[in-house]
C-alpha cells in the first residue's frame, strides 16, 4: 500500500467549496441575527454580501457576471418624467441614505469588495496560481496613484470629503475590475459569459425603453427629455459596434444572432434616448471601425456603407426643417448642437455648457500644474444658472476639462497615458490574437474607450458608476484574453458557443 498521498483532485476542491459556502452562510445568518437587531436594510445588504461571498468562493466568475448584469440593468439616476423601478434601485446609494448607521459605501462597492475578498481567500488557500499581469496595467496603476494624489491634495486644501469621494470612486471600479477579471477568466468560454453579462441586459433595457415610449408616455416623446438614462445610449452604441465585430470575425454565433435579432429594438431605443452627442459619436465610431476592421473585409464594409449613407442623407434632407415628431427627432437633436431653436432647452443647455467651459479654463490656468484637487468647486468667474443637480458647481458636463482642472497638467497627461496605453494594447492584440471572439472583444474595448473620451467632452459620464464598471469589464477581458489565448497559435479556432 503506497504511503504517498494522492493529489488533491478537482472533486476534493469542489467539496471544499461547498463546505465553505455552507459554513459562511451559517456564520453570516447567526451573525446577522445577533448583530443587526432587526435593521432590515442592513440585514438585506449583509445577507446579499454573505450570499455573494459564498457564490464568489464557489464560482467567482458567476458572482461577478451577476453583479455586472445588475449594474447594466439598474440605472444610477432617476429619469426625468418617467417613474421606473430600475431607476430607484438602492444599488448605488450610500448606506447612510438607507439606514441610520454611518457607512459611506454603497451596495455595489460592498459586493465588489466581497467578491474580491472571496477570490483572494480562494486564491491563497485553494488555487495558489500565478496572478496574471498585462503591461497596460502599469499605466492604470500610475493613473490610480494620480487619483489618490489629487484626492489628498483636495482634502488638504479644504475640499469636501463626500464630494471628493463622489468624484473619484467610480474610477476605482474600473481599476479593480481591470485587475480582477484577468484572474477569473480561465477559459475561452469565460470571455463569452462576461460579454453576455454586459450585453444581454441592454437587450432587456431596449424592451423597457420601448414600453416606456408606447405605454408610459404614450408616444409623446417631446414631453420628456429621454426614455433611458444618459449612459444607456453610450452602452447601446458600443453594442452596435460589438455586433459588427462579431459578424466581421464570425464568432459567438448564439450571442451574435441574439444581439442581431434584437437590433431593431436596441436601435429604436438608442434613437429615443435623445442623446445628441451619441449621434456624433456613432458617426466617428463608424469611421474608426472601418479603419480598424481587418483588411480583408474593409473594402466590403466601405461599399456597404455607401447606400446606408445615401439613405441617411435623403432622410436628413426630408426632415431637416420639421420642428416636431418622433421621425425627425434625430435630425433635430443633431441640428440643435450648432443651430438650436431660440429659447429652446437645447439652446439653454448649449449656453450652460459654454459657461462651464469658460470657468473650467479659468480654473485650469489658475492651477495649471497640480490642479485644485477633488472636493473643491471649479471657479465661477461667470456665474452658472442654478440647476437641479447638487454637484453642478463641482462636476461639470465637460468631464475632460474637469479632470484637467482637478488633477492639473501632470494628472491630465497621466490620464491620457492611461487611455492611450489601453487603447494601443487592445488594438495590438486585435492584430496578434487568433481567437475570433478575443479579437472582437479587443476591437470593441478600444472603440468604447475612444468614444467615451469624445462623449465625455460634452457629458459628465466619467464619474458615472455604470460607465466605469462597463469599461473595467472590457479592459479586464482584454487583459484576460492576452494571457489566456496564445497570440502565436494559428490553429486557435472558434471554441465559443
Amino acid at each position: 500500500m503506497s504511503s504517498v498521498l494522492s493529489p488533491w483532485t478537482e472533486a476534493d476542491r469542489e467539496r471544499t467549496r461547498v463546505r465553505v459556502l455552507g459554513v459562511s452562510a451559517g456564520v453570516a445568518a447567526a451573525g446577522l441575527a445577533v448583530a443587526l437587531q432587526g435593521n432590515v436594510v442592513l440585514t438585506l445588504v449583509a445577507a446579499s454580501a454573505a450570499t455573494f461571498f459564498g457564490l464568489a468562493f464557489w464560482r467567482p466568475l458567476a458572482a461577478l457576471a451577476l453583479l455586472v448584469s445588475l449594474v447594466m440593468f439598474f440605472e444610477q439616476y432617476h429619469i426625468a418624467g418617467i417613474e421606473s423601478v430600475t431607476a430607484s434601485s438602492p444599488l448605488y446609494l450610500n448606506l447612510n441614505n438607507l439606514t441610520s448607521v454611518y457607512l459611506p459605501a454603497n451596495p455595489l462597492e460592498i459586493l465588489l469588495a466581497t467578491i474580491t475578498l472571496a477570490f483572494g481567500l480562494r486564491w491563497m488557500f485553494v488555487e495558489r496560481t500565478k496572478l496574471r499581469w498585462f503591461w497596460p496595467q502599469w499605466a492604470t496603476l500610475l493613473f490610480a496613484a494620480s487619483l489618490i494624489f489629487t484626492f489628498g491634495r483636495g482634502w488638504l486644501r479644504g475640499g469636501e470629503l463626500k464630494v471628493a469621494l463622489w468624484e473619484v470612486r467610480a474610477f476605482f471600479y474600473l481599476i479593480l475590475l481591470q485587475f480582477l477579471i484577468p484572474q477569473l477568466v480561465r477559459r475561452r468560454r469565460d470571455i463569452w459569459i462576461m460579454v453576455a453579462a454586459i450585453t444581454v441586459p441592454m437587450v432587456l433595457k431596449s424592451v423597457q425603453g420601448l414600453y416606456r415610449y408606447f405605454v408610459t408616455i404614450e408616444g409623446r416623446i417631446d414631453h420628456v427629455p429621454a426614455i433611458t438614462s444618459h449612459e444607456c445610449a453610450f452602452f447601446l452604441l458600443c453594442q452596435f459596434f460589438l455586433i459588427a465585430a462579431l459578424w466581421v470575425y464570425r464568432t459567438a454565433p448564439m450571442l451574435r444572432w441574439l444581439l442581431t435579432l434584437s437590433l431593431p429594438m436596441t436601435l429604436a431605443t438608442f434613437v429615443l434616448a435623445q442623446r445628441r452627442v451619441a449621434y456624433g459619436a456613432m458617426a466617428i465610431g463608424g469611421v474608426l471601425f472601418l479603419l480598424l476592421a481587418p483588411r480583408a473585409v474593409r473594402r466590403r464594409l466601405a461599399i456597404a456603407a455607401v447606400p446606408v449613407l445615401l439613405v441617411l442623407g435623403l432622410y436628413t434632407l426630408a426632415v431637416w426643417n420639421k420642428p416636431y415628431g418622433t421621425l425627425s427627432m434625430p435630425v433635430r437633436q443633431v441640428r440643435s448642437i450648432f443651430d438650436p431653436k431660440p429659447g429652446s432647452h437645447e439652446e439653454r443647455s448649449n449656453d450652460f455648457r459654454d459657461i462651464e467651459r469658460f470657468n473650467l479654463k479659468t480654473t485650469i490656468r489658475a492651477h495649471l500644474a497640480l490642479g485644485t484637487g477633488f472636493g473643491l468647486e471649479f471657479y465661477q468667474t461667470r456665474p452658472l444658472p442654478h440647476i437641479n443637480y447638487p454637484l453642478y458647481r463641482f462636476i461639470p458636463h465637460n468631464a475632460i476639462l474637469w479632470l484637467w482642472a482637478k488633477s492639473g497638467t501632470l494628472g491630465f497627461l497621466i490620464f491620457w497615458f492611461f487611455i492611450g496605453a489601453n487603447v494601443v494594447a487592445a488594438l495590438t492584440l486585435r492584430e496578434r490574437l487568433r481567437d475570433p471572439l478575443a479579437r472582437a472583444v479587443a476591437l470593441t474595448a478600444a472603440l468604447g474607450l475612444m468614444l467615451q473620451t469624445i462623449i465625455s467632452y460634452y457629458d459628465l459620464q466619467l464619474t458615472f458608476y455604470r460607465n466605469m464598471v462597463f469599461h473595467g469589464v472590457w479592459l479586464g477581458l482584454v487583459a484576460g484574453a492576452a494571457k489566456l489565448i496564445p497570440t502565436d497559435d494559428a490553429s486557435a479556432g472558434e471554441t465559443l458557443r
